[in-house]
This record gives structure tokens, sequence and C-alpha cells, in this order.
């Protein structure tokens, strides 16, 4: 990667982007991201506002496990294709072209990156919530996988809210302790 005013910088035309992939995961973390790509697609470009519903389902679960678990994702999949619509019609109030779509996956990452090669997006926006090396080591990052693994340009926004702390016994419980263990 060669940065602005860098050694070896070169004057390039800037990039347009005509179909641009927003992964969305309901909270205002991830929406402050759309401004981001608005500002480099502007009004000529198609977003796509995409929200991957995790299924958390393994094969130790028996089958009426499952079922449940899936109506679970179910729900929550019809409650953010309604999300996602909202969010489309503000962005459709200003004048812009916005497609939603809503899968339920048990690899949210891979899941996006599926969608944008399949849509044949042109740039992925995606919001991180900047939870640093211990968080990224305890929950995972969704971007950091999407960044790793794309194959068109990827912008990162680190959103200007601050990033609500993780729940202690939510914390504990992916580090693998039981909550009041020391």
């Amino acid at each position: 990667m060669i940065q602005p005013g860098g050694s070896g910088a070169r004057a390039q035309p800037p990039r347009s982007f005509a179909r641009i992939l927003l992964p969305l995961d309901g909270s205002p973390f991830a929406e402050d991201a759309i401004e981001q790509a608005v500002a480099l697609g502007g009004h000529g470009a198609e977003y796509r506002l995409l929200k991957v519903v995790p299924l958390l389902v393994t094969e130790v679960l028996v089958a009426k496990v499952a079922d449940v678990v899936h109506a679970e994702a179910e729900a929550e999949r019809v409650q953010m294709e309604a999300y996602l619509q909202h969010t489309a019609h503000r962005l459709r109030s200003r004048g812009l072209r916005v497609e939603t779509r809503t899968l339920v996956h048990h690899q949210p990452a891979r899941a996006i990156l599926e969608y944008a090669a399949d849509q044949g997006v042109d740039l992925i926006a995606i919001a991180t919530h900047g939870r640093g090396v211990a968080g990224r080591l305890l929950v995972g990052s969704v971007a950091d996988k999407v960044l790793r693994g794309a194959t068109v340009p990827v912008l990162i926004h680190r959103p200007t809210i601050p990033t609500p702390p993780m729940p202690e016994a939510h914390a504990v419980a992916y580090a693998g302790e039981s909550p009041g263990s020391v």
C-alpha cells in the first residue's frame, strides 16, 4: 500500500464505484459507515444494504433444538429486514438507489464476501467496532475477516461513536470461563 504523500505515491484519478455493499448489524456503529460510502459513490452508485443473521448451530444439536434456533434466526431475519427497509427509505429519500438483502448464515464474514462476489460489487464499506486486539480475540472481527478475504476494495470505517464496553459476563463467557471465576 502506498500512503498519500509518501515516496512512490502516484497521482491517480479517483475510482468510481457503481455498486457499494454496506453490511449492517443494526447498530449505530455500522450505520456510521453509510455516509462515508455515499461520499465515495454519490448519486450514481447503487447501494446494497446487507444484514447477515448469524446461525449458531453445531452438529451436536438435536433436530428439535435446531428447529428452535432456526425459528429464532428467522424471527431476527424478519426484524432486520424491517430495519434495512427503514434505513433504505432514508437513503432513497435523498435520491439514492438502494436494494436490501437479509441472509441467515453461520459465518457472517463469509456470507458478506459471497454476496459481494455474487452481486459484482465494486466496494464493501463496513464499520469496525474498534474493540482492539483483546476484543478481536474474544469476539472476532467480521470487518477484519472481510478485509482479509475481499477481492474488491474495502472501506473500513471506525465510527466516531464510542463503542460501549462489552458486558463483563458476556466477555467472560467468550474467554471460556464461568462468571465469577478468577
